[in-house]
C-alpha cells in the first residue's frame, strides 16, 4: 500500500519505511491518503487533531488520484480511532512502492507525485 502525507500547503509526501507498519506511521495531527492497488481503494485516513485544511486538501487529493488513477478505485474516508478491522490488518504491513506508477493526463505521463504537486483548484469540503 502506498502511503502520503498530506500537508498544509498542499504538498503530498510519500512516506517509505522499511520496517515500520504503516498504523504506526499515522498520526493524530496528520491526514494521509493511502493507495492499495488489490482492493482498488483509496484511503483517507484523518487524525482526530487534524486541521480542516488537512481534510479539505486531502478530500481534494483523493479525488485527484481517483480521475487519475481510475474510477475504478473506491474512496473510504477512515476518522482514527474508527478504523474498521480491514483497514486495520492492511494497515499492519509496511509501506510499498505500489502498483500505480504512472499518471496519465491529458496524454502527458507524469509521476504521481508531481502530478499531486500541481495546485488545488476547486475543491470544498463542508466539515
Amino acid at each position: 500500500m502506498q502511503v502520503f502525507n498530506i500537508k498544509d500547503n498542499t504538498e503530498v509526501v510519500k512516506i517509505n519505511s522499511d520496517r515500520t507498519p504503516i498504523m504506526e506511521l499515522l498520526r493524530s495531527h496528520g491526514c494521509y491518503t493511502l493507495i492499495d492497488d488489490i482492493s482498488k481503494s483509496i484511503f483517507l485516513w484523518i487524525g482526530q487533531f487534524s486541521s480542516n485544511s488537512k481534510k479539505t486538501i486531502g478530500f481534494c487529493r483523493c479525488q485527484e488520484m481517483k480521475i487519475n488513477i481510475g474510477e475504478k478505485y473506491d474512496i473510504i474516508s477512515i476518522f482514527e480511532n474508527s478504523e474498521l478491522n480491514e483497514f486495520k490488518i492492511l494497515a499492519e504491513d509496511t509501506p510499498s512502492d505500489g502498483k500505480v506508477k504512472k499518471i496519465t493526463l491529458n496524454q502527458k505521463t507524469y509521476d504521481p507525485l508531481y502530478y499531486l504537486s500541481l495546485s488545488l483548484k476547486g475543491c470544498s469540503l463542508k466539515i
